[in-house]
């Protein structure tokens, strides 16, 4: 995050995710809405039928569903993901993450 945005930061934010979300016609669109240390909190946009491709990263993360359907697989298992419903995994496990429908994921790395 920029020195800009830390500057910005103030100790009471409120963040309309929704309205925020933004889709690109190419693949997934992914904005960090606030980073407070070593958490960081990323904003994914899907349009159906896009997929963010196989990775990993070094924090837990949560993954909450905020609009539409996705389909969140490791090699071992494979979840659809709704509105309301919130995923945990584990840092360094691969994945992926394949949009049903028009879909906005809310991102927490711990």
């Amino acid at each position: 995050m920029s020195e800009s945005i830390k500057e910005q930061r103030a100790a009471l934010e409120v963040f309309d995710a929704p309205s925020r979300a933004r889709f690109d016609e190419n693949q997934p669109h992914a904005e960090l809405l606030t980073q407070v240390a070593d958490t960081r909190v990323l904003l994914i946009s899907f349009r159906a039928g896009q997929l963010l491709k196989e990775h990993q990263v070094s924090h837990n993360i949560l993954v909450q569903t905020l609009q539409g359907t996705v389909e969140f697989r490791t090699a071992e298992k494979s979840v659809v993901l709704r509105p309301g419903m919130i995923l945990q995994l584990d840092a360094n496990i691969s994945h992926n993450v394949l949009a049903q429908t028009e879909a906005i994921l809310l991102v927490t790395r711990l």
